[in-house]
Protein backbone atom coordinates (compact mmCIF):
# COMPACT_ATOMS: atom_id res chain seq x y z
CA UNK A 1 0.00 0.00 0.00
CA UNK A 2 1.28 3.63 -0.70
CA UNK A 3 0.58 6.97 0.67
CA UNK A 4 -0.22 10.35 -1.15
CA UNK A 5 1.39 13.67 0.55
CA UNK A 6 -1.28 16.03 0.33
CA UNK A 7 1.20 18.84 1.46
CA UNK A 8 -0.84 21.51 -0.98
CA UNK A 9 -3.70 21.07 1.20
CA UNK A 10 -4.69 20.96 5.04
CA UNK A 11 -7.88 20.61 7.79
CA UNK A 12 -9.43 23.97 8.78
CA UNK A 13 -12.24 24.48 10.78
CA UNK A 14 -15.78 25.09 9.08
CA UNK A 15 -17.25 28.67 9.49
CA UNK A 16 -20.02 30.56 8.81
CA UNK A 17 -17.96 32.34 5.92
CA UNK A 18 -17.28 28.68 4.27
CA UNK A 19 -21.19 27.60 4.29
CA UNK A 20 -21.64 29.09 -0.07
CA UNK A 21 -19.03 26.63 -0.74
CA UNK A 22 -19.70 23.82 1.63
CA UNK A 23 -23.34 23.68 0.82
CA UNK A 24 -22.66 23.97 -3.14
CA UNK A 25 -20.21 21.07 -2.99
CA UNK A 26 -23.42 19.53 -0.48
CA UNK A 27 -25.69 19.79 -3.12
CA UNK A 28 -23.79 18.20 -6.34
CA UNK A 29 -22.60 15.03 -4.16
CA UNK A 30 -25.60 14.13 -1.91
CA UNK A 31 -28.62 12.94 -3.36
CA UNK A 32 -30.22 14.55 -0.09
CA UNK A 33 -28.18 17.33 0.86
CA UNK A 34 -28.42 18.68 3.63
CA UNK A 35 -29.65 22.64 4.01
CA UNK A 36 -27.42 25.71 4.64
CA UNK A 37 -29.82 25.60 7.58
CA UNK A 38 -28.87 22.44 8.85
CA UNK A 39 -25.22 23.83 8.58
CA UNK A 40 -25.77 26.88 10.24
CA UNK A 41 -27.83 24.82 13.36
CA UNK A 42 -25.13 22.90 13.66
CA UNK A 43 -22.08 25.32 13.84
CA UNK A 44 -24.54 27.71 16.46
CA UNK A 45 -25.02 24.68 18.68
CA UNK A 46 -20.90 23.97 18.66
CA UNK A 47 -21.01 20.94 16.44
CA UNK A 48 -17.43 21.19 14.33
CA UNK A 49 -16.67 20.95 11.23
CA UNK A 50 -13.93 20.41 8.93
CA UNK A 51 -12.90 21.92 5.61
CA UNK A 52 -10.04 20.35 3.39
CA UNK A 53 -8.69 23.05 1.75
CA UNK A 54 -5.97 24.00 -1.21
CA UNK A 55 -3.02 26.39 -0.47
CA UNK A 56 -4.90 28.38 -2.32
CA UNK A 57 -7.59 28.41 -0.56
CA UNK A 58 -10.33 26.69 -2.09
CA UNK A 59 -12.59 23.87 -0.83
Amino acid sequence: MTGVLLSDRYLSPMTDADLDEVVAIEQAAYEFPWSRGNFEDSLRNGYFGVCLRHVTGAL
